[in-house]
């Protein structure tokens, strides 16, 4: 990619300052971790904070739960996982999302060292069944932990291994290592780090953040003092012309000193007057100028534009240049990295997730081996990410529309929850509400109308034996179209298959209710004919046992 004039500017500007070590990036992780909240606490970009906040919050939006074939297991987890730190002591607050935020701030505006406790695992009641589970989940201060290799009696430290890392709350002591105890459980995610680092590299740190950010702002403070230094703008009182002074006429130091005393008296005593008009007596060899210094240079934008463009392409939003010609080309910020980094953040959190319910089960196998014995398919699964909504959107929804998307998923794209809509809809079908509010019939299609009933269905047209060839699709489809027309409308002396099991009484009103409204289209008859059935079986005391319909005074009989 060509390389602008303004780049190779700031590049020399960032080499020049690293040399005179304006900029100093600690290679020590707490002071990285302090300059990082000095940054943050005042953004002088007004950028950062920004950006950080919305990745947070688009984050912090997604829905996590679990899926398993166990479907006890599935409602027990997810129901703890909604109300996880209910209760705790006011000051952590409850529920998954609260905890996926601090995840979040601690991976982008953190330490990057984000560090799970699940502490105080105790049986608690969950719907009925008392399972083994964390009371409370809180992440720490990644920036407080200390890390250190275990040492032998020697002082030598032992032979490094993946996991043999301890850690500690206390920086200095270190006498408060965790896990505490055996009722306390830790997981580790180092993001942007190898999985033996000892020490994680900051997010700020690993994308050149704080970095630019120091250019950006030692140019702000440079700006600031010259402007701070030069703003007082001077007044200049010019007494005599060239002309004179070489014919003779010269005025002393002493008399340019008395006019200037002169001029300031009378300017103190305009000031007072407020609402006069100024009124100035000079001689024509006298001339007045107000002097205000050039800050152009000073406040020129090409340096910190180039700054703000490296502090945008380390959060994840690349400056692409754009055009066929050196004269005609534009600048459009591509924000993929940034949302790659998002929904990568959001996968963290749900392995998380993962790990610990795995270890949820594995607590309560030996207790409970029906329900904990066998979950090898368990999965968490999320809600799509809410970052460029719109077309997301659109493609969910049309994946709906081709049945590739599932109610659930789709209800999450819309931010409704799956379970209060499925009892509305149950309630909505009990009251015969689909009924009252079926859509209104807008349009008549009469070459797609149906036969009204009572009438003989007309036969379809015959077709060539020649055009359709036995075995086809198409012949196959055709006599589904046949018999199709011949079941409907329905016979309540020889009833459809699917309505024998229930009561005579109930078919007859299916039937009588299916036919009416036959004319609408089946797709409005077979709804509203099933509810007016479902009401009868109501009204007329049936009860479904063990799939047959029996009226309740047969049931107390027995």
């Amino acid at each position: 990619m060509e390389t602008t004039m303004q780049e190779m500017m700031y590049g020399k500007l960032l080499d020049l300052l690293f040399a005179q070590k304006a900029i100093a990036i600690p290679t020590d992780f707490s002071e990285q971790n302090r300059q990082i909240q000095l940054m943050l606490a005042n953004d002088t970009t007004g950028v950062i904070n920004t950006i950080l906040k919305y990745a947070i919050d688009s984050a912090s939006q997604t829905n996590y739960r679990i899926e398993c074939p166990n479907q006890n297991v599935e409602d027990l987890i997810n129901s703890w996982m909604k109300n996880v730190n209910l209760n705790i002591n006011g000051q952590i607050p409850s529920g998954l999302k609260a905890l996926s935020i601090e995840y979040f701030k601690e991976r982008w505006t953190g330490s990057s060292l984000c560090l799970l406790r699940a502490v105080a695992w105790t049986e608690q009641d969950l719907g009925g069944t008392k399972i083994t589970i964390p009371s409370a989940l809180y992440f720490v201060n990644g920036a407080s932990v200390k890390i250190d290799i275990p040492k032998n009696k020697d002082g030598k430290e032992v032979s490094f291994s993946l996991g043999s890392y301890k850690y500690y709350l206390d920086t200095i002591s270190k006498k408060t290592e965790i896990p505490s105890n055996e009722q306390e459980i830790i997981i580790i995610r180092k993001p942007f780090s190898r999985w033996f680092d000892k020490y994680p590299t900051p997010y700020s740190i690993k994308q050149g953040i704080l970095k630019n950010y120091k250019a950006i702002e030692i140019l702000q403070n440079k700006g600031d003092e010259v402007v701070t230094k030069i703003l007082p703008y001077l007044f200049i009182l010019k007494k005599g012309t060239e002309a004179l002074y070489l014919s003779g006429t010269k005025y002393t130091e002493k008399d340019l000193e008395e006019m200037g005393r002169n001029w300031k008296k009378k300017l103190k005593e305009y000031s007072k007057n407020i609402g006069e008009t100024p009124i100035a007596n000079i001689p024509f060899d006298t001339e007045m100028n107000h002097l205000i210094p050039d800050l152009i240079k000073v406040l020129n934008q090409e340096l910190y534009n180039q700054g703000y463009r490296a502090l945008l392409a380390g959060l994840g939003f690349i400056d692409v240049v754009q055009g066929l010609a050196s004269t005609r080309k534009e600048s459009v910020l591509n924000p993929a990295p940034f949302i790659e980094e998002v929904n990568s953040g959001v996968g963290d959190f749900k392995s998380i997730l993962f790990d610990l319910v795995q270890m949820i089960i594995l607590k309560n196998k030996e207790t409970h081996p029906k329900l904990f014995g066998e979950n090898n398919e368990l999965k968490v699964v999320n809600s799509p990410l809410k970052i460029n909504v719109e077309r997301i959107q659109d493609i969910l929804r049309s994946g709906y529309d081709r049945g590739a998307v599932s109610i659930t998923t789709y209800q999450e794209i819309l931010g409704v929850d799956s379970d209060v809509e499925k009892e509305r809809r149950e309630y909505e079908a009990k009251e015969g509400l689909d009924e009252i509010f079926y859509p209104h019939l807008i349009q008549n299609q009469e070459e797609k109308g149906i036969d009204a009933p009572g009438l003989k269905p007309a036969k379809p047209k015959e077709t060539k034996k020649e055009d359709k060839k036995s075995g086809t699709p198409e012949v196959l489809n055709y006599k589904k179209a046949e018999i199709d027309l011949i079941i409907a409308p329905y016979d309540k002396n020889n009833p459809p298959a699917f309505l024998k099991k229930y009561p005579k009484g109930a078919i007859d009103i299916f039937i009588d209710v299916f036919n009416e409204n036959l004319p609408k289209g089946e797709d409005y008859a077979f709804p509203v004919a099933y509810t007016a059935m479902k009401r009868w079986l109501k009204k007329h005391g049936y009860k479904k046992i063990n799939d047959k319909w029996v009226k309740s005074e047969e049931i107390n009989n027995e």
